[in-house]
């Protein structure tokens, strides 16, 4: 575990034209996703895999989750967020697979009655469901870094599902004084700030909710 190498996913590298491509190219599958209504970890990996092969100390950390695996030791490491740990590498792939099964049976569960809701109505139960699937997901920290920029590609996917334009770019951290707060708050496991703030941005930007297929 002493050889391996440390790796910041906010070096300088992550400033130049090439990595907002590969952002872009990350966010188009974001899109393609979107329009078939499904995603799962793969899907995530592959996204993180996108945005940083080419930014990678070491091959395997981009698009690969911490875990325990003998041929990859470098993955078994523990994170922490201003002294908030994420979970452990021996639960990670187990509490991400439940989060994909938890995030896809809430959104199915909106989509059959999105019909029958007010705009209002929408908005918010869109937004709680948004709020627990990147909260938790931030919580979680699955990989060793770029868990952020990941996590914005989850959210702008959640919101392009039913028709509504993301809030942030991807690429760059966001420079909303509110965001690093509801992500802390997140990381402690509380998700309602940030469904409070992605209500906000869809009744600041989405005067009509759009009916799921539009």
């Amino acid at each position: 575990m002493s050889k391996c190498p440390p790796w910041s996913a906010d070096g300088p590298s992550t400033r130049d034209g090439a990595f907002h491509q590969a952002c872009r190219a990350a966010y188009q599958s974001v899109g393609n996703c979107a329009i078939k209504k499904i995603v799962n970890s793969g899907d995530c990996c592959g996204w993180h895999r996108t945005m940083f092969s080419s930014r990678v100390p070491l091959d395997y950390y981009a698009g690969n989750f911490r875990q325990i695996d003998p041929s990859r030791p470098c993955l078994r490491i523990n994170v922490q967020v201003a002294g908030i740990p994420g979970e452990t590498p021996e639960r990670v792939g187990r509490e991400i697979e439940l989060l994909f099964q938890d995030m896809e049976t809430r959104l199915v569960h909106l989509e059959i009655r999105w019909s029958e809701l007010t705009a209002r109505e929408r908005a918010e139960e869109l937004a709680v469901t948004l709020g627990v699937m990147v909260g938790r997901f931030i919580q979680i920290h699955p990989f060793i870094n770029g868990n952020g920029r990941t996590s914005r590609l989850l959210w702008a996917w959640g919101l392009m599902r039913v028709g509504v334009p993301p809030q942030f770019r991807i690429g760059m951290h966001p420079e909303h004084p509110t965001y690093n707060e509801v992500m802390a708050k997140a990381m402690k496991g509380d998700f309602v700030h940030l469904s409070l703030f992605i209500l906000k941005h869809l009744a600041k930007n989405s005067p009509r909710m759009p009916t799921v297929g539009d």
